[in-house]
């Protein structure tokens, strides 16, 4: 890159008094050559910031100078200096917009997505186009001139980092929808190439590794040991609307903070999903991806909706399932749902079955033992219909949606029906409002819905995680909330959110640990194991810490005993850890006794900043390390949850 000029109305400035009490020294503001220089004073000091404009971003030095003339000779030394010059290729950032419309309007959502190689600082963005925006979210319109606009951040989401998102949504009148490509700082952005499938093994430990390839058995979901296991999770909204919460990051805190096991993608087939833009496939991918990394379970979800007979795009439909397929064979983190809710009067046998018998070999071709959920009648609500006629293919579900504030007693009795005849239920997708997603909640119909999944071991997932101004959302619609993964405060989410989450990590952990091994269960406080006081074998004997020596008194089996709780089973006594003498006030002695599934031997085992909390089910209250102690020997109590490093537990396989 050759020397750059030094604009010559950097000198030329006139005072004007600014905020702050500042004198500000103006220029025309010229970007010249790839140089802007702003200059100002405060007092008998002055100030210059140089800025030197790569492709896409600006490069800000700033100094402070006493003297003029000083301040002159930096401003020319900077611009003049081949030294400092940057490459002009720039950092790479894309934009796309989604539409959804109505009569008389639509509204527009713009998705950019900042690459690999650096932060984009105070984006912008400029397009043309013949419609007029009436409102605008999460951004603000810089300049509006003839059809050209530029739209720039809202003042919290100025910078996108790198590998990150922002979005901002608007509506407006009429009906053409058509628009230029969009400029992105100085760029004209095009679709991303697919991004390679993750070649990073997932890690040693965590819920997948534990559980292996599930399968089908008894009309439930079991694990590779033939356990029932129960998983419980988020959904997406529609992956072509509100991209920025599907991350590793924001999937992340899903795991950690709420306890979540599985994932559940959602790509619509229209409205702007993959038969309008097949390259909406690539969010699948990077779910899938963050899935497996997580060690995770994640739910590939076809979601037909307007289209209401999932037939209409099955030609499309095979071809996205084979190509999920074949970039993650045999995978045992994917799970497929290859009809979210078939309606208007689809009827199981005429078009669901026949329409599953053509897509499923698609995937077993390819993923033989993977399982398969399929919906059913009705907007995926009868189950029951579909276990009269089951299909032949082992490893496949029946999907029930349910909207608390509709769907009641009557839809629990279609799934207790379907269970009776064979059949393995998942809900795919509940809320917590009516059946439109949103109005008011009905959180204690939600909550006996969630009980009944419990008593039955039948897995479950949210709708959704979006921000979107509905009662069904997740999140609120506001600044800090964005999908960027970085531990949701609790004054971030809505009341459907904060119920969700609560109902997630109540005994979601309790089930992810191998029955049949052996877990050391250290202190996050102290660095201290669980440890049997004199190694006993006795009724009575008292949990204490002491430093790991890999002696069979420290190690534990942690055995799921259902609806959210496990037991925790010593290996060298075979007892159980229980809180002595059925205790229900602050300081009760944690000791062992012989395993009898008593309410006081119960431990709800919970996420907790990537620790664990060990909630007992008789007390409700948290097993805990007194006084925060390191000393070796110091006896276990339990205690009110107070989120604490004393009583939060690492919990490790046993090599």
């Amino acid at each position: 890159m050759p020397a750059l000029a030094l604009p010559g109305n950097c000198y030329q400035h006139s005072i004007q008094q600014g905020a702050s009490g500042y004198t500000r020294w103006r220029h025309a503001g010229i970007a010249l050559a790839g140089a802007f220089c702003h200059c100002w004073k405060k007092g008998a000091t002055r100030r210059a910031l140089l800025l030197i404009q790569s492709k896409n971003n600006l490069h800000p030095w700033r100094r402070t100078m006493k003297s003029e003339m000083n301040l002159r000779k930096l401003v020319k030394s900077l611009v003049l200096a081949s030294a400092i010059a940057f490459p002009l290729h720039g950092w790479a950032a894309t934009a796309s917009m989604t539409t959804t419309s109505w009569n008389g309007g639509f509204e527009g959502k713009v998705v950019i997505a900042q690459d690999a190689s650096g932060p984009l600082k105070n984006w912008r963005v400029t397009f043309t186009a013949p419609f007029n925006i009436t409102r605008i979210w999460n951004a603000r319109i810089i300049s509006h001139t003839g059809n050209q606009y530029v739209i720039g951040p809202d003042v919290y989401n100025a910078d996108i980092a790198a590998n990150g998102m922002a979005a901002f949504g608007f509506t407006s009148s009429g009906s053409d929808m058509s628009h230029s490509a969009f400029i992105v700082a100085g760029a004209t952005t095009q679709d991303p190439p697919p991004p390679p499938p993750s070649t990073t093994p997932p890690p040693a430990g965590g819920f997948v590794n534990a559980h292996g390839q599930l399968k089908v058995a008894n009309a439930r979901l079991v694990d590779k040991n033939g356990i029932p296991v129960q998983l419980k999770g988020m959904s997406s909204h529609g992956l072509q609307w509100f991209p920025e919460f599907v991350n590793q990051g924001s999937m992340k805190t899903l795991r950690d903070d709420w306890g979540m096991t599985v994932f559940r993608a959602a790509m619509y087939t229209v409205d702007g999903g993959y038969i309008d833009n097949p390259g909406v496939i690539n969010k699948v991918y990077e779910a899938i991806d963050a899935a497996i990394a997580l060690n995770v379970y994640i739910i590939v979800d076809w979601h037909i909706l307007k289209d209401n007979d999932p037939n209409t795009h099955i030609a499309a439909a095979k071809v996205f399932f084979d190509k999920v397929a074949r970039r993650y064979p045999n995978s045992p983190n994917v799970i497929y749902e290859i009809a979210n809710e078939p309606n208007s009067g689809v009827k199981w046998g005429e078009k669901i079955k026949p329409y599953a018998q053509e897509v499923i070999p698609v995937i077993r071709a390819v993923s033989p033992s993977s399982i398969v959920i399929v919906g059913t009648e009705n907007w995926s609500q009868r189950p029951d219909i579909a276990a009269l006629d089951p299909l032949a293919f082992n490893n496949v579900m029946y999907s029930i949606h349910f909207y608390a504030c509709t769907h009641q007693q009557d839809y629990r009795a279609y799934v207790s029906d379907a269970m009776t005849r064979g059949a393995a239920v998942f809900a795919t997708e509940w809320g917590t409002t009516n059946s439109s997603g949103d109005g008011a909640l009905c959180l204690g119909e939600a909550a006996t819905w969630l009980d009944f999944f419990d008593k039955q071991k039948i897995s479950w997932v949210n709708w959704s995680l979006t921000d979107k101004a509905e009662g069904t959302a997740a999140l609120k619609n506001a600044a800090g909330a964005r999908g960027v993964g970085d531990n949701w405060t609790d004054e971030r989410l809505t009341p459907s959110g904060l119920f969700v989450k609560e109902k997630m990590r109540a005994g979601s952990a309790s089930g992810q640990f191998d029955p049949s091994a052996f877990y050391k269960i250290v202190s996050a406080s102290s660095g201290k194991a669980l440890d049997i006081l004199g190694g006993s074998v006795n009724n009575g004997a008292g949990l204490i810490q002491r430093t790991y020596s890999g002696a069979e008194h420290q190690q534990f089996r942690i055995v799921d005993a259902g609806a959210g709780y496990a037991k925790i089973i010593n290996r060298r006594s075979g007892k159980a850890i229980e809180v002595q003498g059925w205790s229900a006030t602050a300081g009760g002695v944690i000791d062992q006794w012989d395993d009898l599934t008593n309410n006081n031997q119960l431990w709800r085992v919970t996420a907790a900043n990537g620790s664990y909390k060990l909630i007992n089910k008789h007390s409700a209250m948290a097993m805990d390390v007194p006084g925060n102690s390191m000393a070796e020997g110091s006896a276990l109590i339990q205690w009110p949850d107070a989120g604490t490093p004393n009583q939060q537990w690492i919990i490790s396989k046993v090599q």
